[in-house]
């Protein structure tokens, strides 16, 4: 009886953070899917899903993409919240795509909470963990801005590994003192690159300032820079093909194109909050709320938490604040690397987990802990409400089809090659009865077999060499073999003058069969990947006790 008490208090809080964040995404729903990522969500994960059933182990392509055009998306996007959100697609798809796309939401907040609490606890303790991962779900950024407004799924997916990240570098954390924090920071690390890759860059450089205040030693910096190369290895499927196949798509261009309009202030009507008139909002009151608790903790809090958490987060903020102002756009245009951030106002994130950091040590010092956890809690809770109450989803709408808009309409004057993954139409993607789309104008063929990555044709009788195109992207990668008589020859592939599978077929009986293959670039990834596994092995089992 005694064991089973124990249990449920330690599962309770993981339930209690579990249900907070599928309540509030459920209680969002009833605006249903506006979101103009949400379109995206849904068609990704059931086609990860799909492909993964078909024994794949890493998806990349997306056959019935854009009306069955195909697209490579899992080249450049990071799959690890869709290898997340698979199992439950199985599960629970027959809710209906909808209300998946917000119980995704939900499990992913609640997997967050999760993390907050778990990192959090030796930091601050059992109960103050608790309410900093309360907190940590329901801030603006994280929810209204990340869920309700951009339904951002693989961003939310980075606050699940950010807490776990930080406490693994701050003195009295996670596995403080234990010969296996470095290996779990290389996978927490690693998970981070795989959920998004620019908010990896904006989460590296808050941990670099944490890490090189609090630990000024050369070795211990040698050291964090050794993990953050070996995550790298390990992400390295993923990150090779995204940087070294990124001109392919010319994703960098949109991204140069579009991120110098979003700073907080500079956007906004006024008519009612749209997306940066929300940002400004969020930025102004995560200012004043930072300014109320450092001053405050500077003036009540023990030296050893001055030294080792508020003076590393002032000086972070203190960055975040400027790099989201105007004052910044300087650095912006001139370092390269900055175009891959994408849109300034990402930035906020630092002030989501500083502020949780805050609380967590606010509500450490001294007395009357109750009465600050009451206060701690109802704040983010009031802006909740509030911004419900101001939200307004038909003029958020029309805020988000104007703002893609103006992307289509950069792209259609820049004369883009067709084959592009995104259509200069601006469809939302879609999913397809496959065999009424696909129609290749084979003569005498039957499609023998279709999967994510291959296409099978049985060729019967055919008189005369014939020119076939097929409806699917061309993109690096694809092959065709002919099979005849129990000789195999490869045909060459094209790209037609629409960007499609284009190739010339002989005359004759045999089999056809287009498939997809792993690129050069994704067996260097694996190289490094099992090169970084080796590391992390031996790190894992020798590393001495710190």
């Amino acid at each position: 009886m005694f064991g089973t008490i124990k249990i449920l208090k330690i599962l309770s809080p993981l339930f209690i953070l579990m249900g907070i964040g599928i309540f509030v995404c459920l209680f969002a729903s009833r605006y249903g899917v506006i979101q103009y990522s949400s379109h995206f969500n849904i068609v990704w994960i059931e086609h990860f899903s799909k492909a993964l059933s078909e024994g794949i182990f890493y998806p990349r392509w997306q056959t019935d993409y854009f009306d069955g055009l195909g697209a490579p998306s899992f080249y450049f996007y990071p799959a690890l919240p869709f290898f997340i959100l698979a199992p439950f697609w199985f599960l629970f798809s027959f809710i209906g795509q909808e209300s998946f796309i917000f119980l995704a939401y939900g499990l992913i907040i609640g997997l967050s909470g999760i993390t907050c609490y778990i990192a959090f606890r030796p930091l601050f303790g059992q109960k103050i963990a608790f309410i900093c991962a309360i907190i940590y779900e329901i801030l603006p950024y994280h929810l209204i801005v990340d869920v309700f407004d951009r339904g951002a799924l693989s961003e939310i997916t980075t606050y699940i590994w950010i807490p776990l990240c930080a406490s693994l570098l701050l003195k009295g954390g996670l596995l403080h003192n234990s010969r296996h924090r470095l290996p779990v920071f290389i996978l927490c690390y690693t998970a981070l690159i795989l959920s998004h890759l620019p908010l990896t860059i904006i989460i590296s450089g808050f941990l670099c300032v944490l890490q090189i205040l609090r630990f000024p030693n050369l070795r211990d910096t040698f050291k964090f820079i050794a993990c953050v190369l070996c995550s790298f290895a390990l992400a390295s499927p993923y990150v090779i093909p995204a940087l070294s196949l990124m001109d392919t798509i010319q994703t960098h261009v949109w991204m140069k194109a579009i991120y110098y309009k979003n700073f907080p202030f500079f956007a906004g009507d006024g008519s009612g909050i749209c997306l940066n008139g929300l940002i400004s909002f969020i930025y102004a009151l995560y200012i004043i709320a930072s300014i109320t608790i450092i001053l405050y903790l500077s003036l009540n809090c023990k030296e050893g938490d001055r030294k080792q958490i508020i003076a590393p987060l002032l000086v972070v903020m203190a960055g975040a604040v400027f790099l989201l102002s105007p004052l910044s756009l300087f650095i912006w245009e001139l370092l390269p690397f900055m175009k891959f951030i994408q849109f300034p106002w990402r930035v906020l994130i630092i002030f989501d987990i500083a502020i949780v950091l805050l609380i967590g040590v606010w509500l450490k010092t001294g007395n009357g802990f109750y009465k600050k956890s009451f206060l701690a809690l109802l704040i983010p809770i009031i802006i909740f409400i509030g911004l419900n109450v101001y939200y307004m989803p038909d003029r958020e709408r029309a805020v988000n089809i104007e703002h893609i808009q103006e992307i289509i309409q950069y792209k259609m004057q820049h004369d883009y090659p067709s084959s592009e993954f995104i259509t200069a139409k601006g469809d939302h993607p879609r999913n397809i009865n496959f065999e009424s789309n696909f129609r290749p104008n084979i003569k005498n063929s039957s499609l023998v077999k279709r999967t994510t990555d291959s296409f099978i044709f049985e060729i019967q009788k055919l008189e005369a060499p014939q020119t076939v195109e097929l409806r699917q992207y061309d993109y690096i990668g694809w092959v065709a073999m002919i099979e005849e008589r129990g000789e195999t020859r490869a045909l060459e592939i094209r790209s037609s003058h629409q960007g499609l599978i284009e190739m010339t077929l002989p005359a004759g009986d045999y089999r056809l069969t287009v498939k997809r293959t792993i690129l050069f670039q994704e067996y260097i990834g694996y190289i490094f990947s099992l090169l970084g596994l080796l590391i992390l092995f031996i790190l894992w089992r020798f590393l001495p006790l710190e």
